[in-house]
């Protein structure tokens, strides 16, 4: 029975990706599971593999008993460790607030004893900047008015991410061969997203790749959610190049179900949204090393400075990190973004 549900949810989801018209069919399918308390189903359905190929799976997300041990205010985790980060260091994490003041933002029912499952910006406000786990399950939620000091702080970007950083030990090389390839996999809901002015919500996924013969790195995303919509997508491309001001960093970025030279869309993973929805959908892609071979040429054709200080042979990038991140942006305070965002089941495999 719960691979049928799996595999009808599946196809619904699919069908009302490629639906303009948001039909009773999924009307009924984004209610279902529209708040949740942390139990666990997973539609983690990978491809089949070649005879010759192997699948070794480099992260599957643990279940969190207390929230205090994974959050992190405007700091890395811990090599090895999950972290939930809010970035900017002026409002911060802390005490739990109170229950349901993030529910019907993120959709994920928390239980008691708070404290182990939720930690907010302003305690006494109602679907301000907050975190939560339950379980396997984790939400975001971010609010501008709520953060208004750190967006100022870092040019109107207000984040919240679920980070992890490899050890050294842990760390490879995947794209030895240039048929390797990494998958990128969640599940993920947004029940809220609001804008005014120029204000933006978005979800990325992202890879951190080193080129190890330069110490150069580079951000590999995949565009998940943008508030923005298809008129954005049009006008920047589904595979575009950019600088990331705040890391200094060149960013690679691809769109679930729109790309092909810079990754690939699983089948049965959802494809690039800009609306709200309350049910989980999946979403999976991988990069292989002819993709990142083609996206350190885009890069180079980008910016010109760079072109002798990234390596043309995938072999010599290395996956130090990779990151699930929420995000909101407005130019100044009279602009205004929120997102809620709840996540599960991510994992990273290495097919090789």
């Amino acid at each position: 029975m719960r691979g049928i549900k799996v595999l009808r949810n599946l196809v619904t989801a699919m069908m009302c990706s490629m639906a303009y018209a948001w039909t009773a069919q999924c009307q009924a399918f984004e209610a279902d599971d529209l708040i949740d308390s942390g139990q666990s189903e997973s539609s983690y359905l990978p491809e089949g593999l070649l005879a010759s190929e192997v699948m070794t799976t480099l992260f599957a997300q643990p279940q969190v008993s207390d929230i205090r041990t994974v959050t992190y205010n405007h700091r890395s985790a811990p090599a090895g460790t999950l972290g939930i980060i809010l970035w900017g260091g002026q409002e911060k994490l802390g005490p739990s607030g109170y229950l349901n003041q993030l529910t019907p933002y993120t959709g994920l029912t928390v239980q008691a004893p708070l404290n182990l499952h939720q930690m907010v910006v302003n305690p006494g406000w109602p679907g301000g900047t907050g975190v939560q786990t339950m379980g396997g399950r984790i939400g975001i939620n971010i609010h501008s008015q709520s953060i208004a000091q750190n967006m100022a702080a870092r040019g109107g970007l207000g984040t919240v991410v679920l980070g992890y950083n490899f050890k050294a030990a842990d760390r490879i090389k995947p794209f030895t061969r240039l048929q390797n390839k990494l998958r990128y996999f969640f599940e993920m809901k947004v029940p809220r997203s609001y804008v005014l002015g120029q204000g933006v919500t978005q979800v990325v996924a992202y890879f951190n790749f080193v080129d190890v013969v330069h110490n150069q790195a580079i951000w590999y995303g995949f565009n998940a959610f943008d508030s923005r919509g298809l008129a954005h997508l049009s006008t920047v491309g589904p595979e575009s190049v950019m600088w990331d001001l705040g890391t200094n960093l060149p960013i690679v970025h691809s769109t679930f179900g729109y790309s092909h030279n810079f990754g690939t869309t699983d089948f049965g993973s959802q494809s690039f949204l800009w609306w709200t929805f309350g049910g989980f959908r999946p979403f999976s892609m991988t990069v292989s090393g002819s993709q990142l071979a083609n996206a350190i040429r885009s890069i180079k054709l980008r910016y010109p400075a760079l072109a002798n200080r990234l390596s043309d042979n995938p072999a010599d990038y290395e996956l130090r990190h990779f990151n699930f991140n929420p995000e909101i942006y407005t130019p100044n305070a009279a602009h205004f973004a929120h997102i809620g965002v709840t996540e599960r089941n991510l994992r990273i495999d290495w097919i090789h």
